[in-house]
């Protein structure tokens, strides 16, 4: 989800709520960050540093979870959001 499109999914809420409500904003589909990292080194006009291709641009490293951070962020109210 871009920037944009969340602030429209703010104003959106903002515009319909009437007071006390909880909003469950749909972001869409879920993205890997390996995915997007390669993406965003492809549109850069870059090419991505790997075992196929050791002489790439820039290599993206894994560092995985540190403490306190979570896989998913999930929000649960009743039975159906």
């Amino acid at each position: 989800m871009t920037i944009s499109e969340a602030a429209q999914l703010v104003i959106q809420a903002a515009g319909m709520a009437k007071g006390g409500e909880v909003f469950v904003l749909d972001m869409g589909k879920s993205v890997k960050i390996q995915d997007l990292a390669e993406t965003l080194v492809r549109l850069s006009g870059l090419t991505v540093r790997n075992k196929a291709n050791p002489d790439g641009d820039i290599e993206i490293v894994e560092v995985w979870l540190r403490a306190g951070e979570k896989l998913y962020e999930e929000l649960i109210i009743g039975n159906d959001p």
